[in-house]
């Protein structure tokens, strides 16, 4: 459900909120041995030490809102500047975990609170983006600024209570930025750059992450920083 107010040509406001129900969310369990009573006698006849397997492990349920305001300028006699902010704010929400009667009390193999932390941390809790867009007929400027809440993420350990380690992502703002020059009618040269600050996502030990690295890319990418050049020819 949502809503548009544009009470003129230099501003506009959309607003939408949104719920998604999922039942019967499809997922991948944990390892089962050939060790366990139940899983173990369908595997040993099969020489399987142990498997893990596609299910409908539980029920969600999703809401969050949309906001996008845009302000239209004007930057001399054929300049325009476009400012944009928008707003994501999402929430997930777990069900009881679906399993058959011969798994009752092993919900924690089936799906465990680490995978559950991975589908909570899906998307980040809310997301923002800040845009300036500036329109010239022969130059044109761009600066983003996109910002992401800190996330909580289960890491394969636990400590000696038998609860998983968090791996906290703290929250982080990244900026790009680009300039663009038209050579001819048809062609456009472009100088930018990703990540213009060169900010990393937090840095975790790495017998506690998921790849094996310090970085994990659960909000960007952790590359940082680079530079590129674009050439744009328009053919029609």
């Amino acid at each position: 459900m949502g809503t548009v107010f544009k009470p003129n040509t230099t501003f506009s406001l959309t607003v939408d909120g949104y719920y998604v129900a999922v039942k019967n969310r499809i997922l991948l369990t944990g390892d089962f041995t050939d060790d366990d009573p139940q899983v173990g006698k369908l595997l040993k006849p099969l020489e399987v030490k142990s498997a893990l397997f596609f299910t409908n492990a539980l029920n969600t349920q999703s809401y969050g809102i949309d906001v996008v305001g845009t302000v239209f300028s004007e930057m001399g006699e054929k300049g325009k500047l476009e400012t944009m902010f928008s707003f994501n704010y999402n929430k997930i929400m777990l069900g009881d975990i679906n399993t058959t009667a011969s798994l009752v009390g092993k919900e924690e193999n089936y799906f465990s609170q680490r995978d559950q932390s991975y589908v909570l941390t899906s998307a980040p809790n809310y997301k923002f983006n800040l845009t300036f867009a500036l329109q010239q007929p022969k130059f044109n400027a761009n600066l983003r600024f996109i910002g992401f809440s800190k996330l909580d993420i289960k890491s394969h350990e636990q400590d000696a209570d038998g609860n998983y380690i968090s791996n906290i992502y703290g929250a982080r703002i990244i900026s790009d930025a680009s300039i663009g020059f038209l050579l001819r009618k048809e062609m456009r040269l472009i100088f930018g750059c990703s990540n213009l600050l060169n900010t990393y996502p937090s840095k975790h030990d790495p017998s506690y992450s998921e790849t094996g690295g310090m970085y994990e890319g659960v909000q960007m990418g952790f590359g940082g920083r680079f530079y590129f050049t674009k050439l744009r020819v328009n053919l029609l």
